[in-house]
């Protein structure tokens, strides 16, 4: 049998990065300018945000998406998931209350700062 050189192969760890890993998206990430929160007359509870240019990102307990927008003038729109539309105010004291498309009182909330 021919003598053949002992193969050593050193197995290296995870190599360190240099800089500390950076939480998910931290460049892209909004800072909220303001929270909102809603509730139906059957008391379920609604919860969301309101971000840079009035932009609305609303979610109720089960998950359900909502997205709208603020405008300067305290108009409030949200559309859900399958396309329905609400509409309401937002108050000089905080306080909204939105109304389906049919014109039917839905939530009453409010925004904090």
């Amino acid at each position: 049998m021919p003598w053949r050189a002992r193969t050593s192969v050193q197995v290296h760890g995870a190599l360190r990065a240099s800089r500390p890993q950076l939480k998910r998206d931290p460049l892209g990430s909004e800072i909220p300018l303001a929270k909102i929160e809603l509730y139906d007359e059957a008391g379920a509870y609604y919860f969301g945000k309101v971000k840079e240019g009035g932009k609305v990102d609303l979610y109720d307990q089960g998950g359900q998406y909502w997205y709208g927008k603020v405008k300067p003038d305290g108009k409030i729109e949200l559309w859900d998931q399958n396309g329905g539309y609400y509409w309401g105010k937002v108050k000089d004291t905080g306080r909204i209350d939105l109304y389906d498309q049919n014109g039917n009182h839905r939530w009453y909330g409010k925004v904090k700062d």
